[in-house]
């Protein structure tokens, strides 16, 4: 087996980022359209521009998207409303990605909205 060759990617502007979220034609390259019941996704995203390219990309793809800014916003989300998916940033302020799962995983299930929640469906 050949070793992996990884290269340097250089990081891209924020003028270059705005132009990429601008891009609808891009996005549709990224995501196969969900063509069932829309699934909502919990997206938990530090960086505002990438939390809107990513909320943008999931949207194109027929996934209705809440997004917050931390794990501590996310965990509470994860009690108010149903969201059977959960895309989590790695390293964020107030609680990491990685904390963030652990508090899922260890939550007791009469906590997690597991259904109709209220009013949150």
């Amino acid at each position: 087996m050949r070793p992996l060759k990884l290269r340097s990617v250089e990081p891209i502007s924020s003028r270059e980022r705005e132009s990429f979220l601008r891009s609808d034609h891009v996005l549709h390259q990224f995501v196969t359209p969900v063509t069932e019941e829309r699934f909502r996704i919990l997206l938990a995203e530090d960086d505002r521009v990438g939390r809107r390219l990513l909320t943008r990309i999931l949207n194109n793809a027929g996934y209705e998207v809440d997004a917050v800014a931390d794990g501590r916003a996310a965990l509470g989300q994860m009690t108010e409303r149903y969201h059977p998916i959960l895309v989590t940033d790695w390293e964020m302020p107030e609680m990491d990605g990685i904390a963030l799962c652990k508090a899922v995983r260890e939550m007791p299930l009469g906590k997690l909205c597991t259904g109709d929640c209220a009013s949150g469906k």
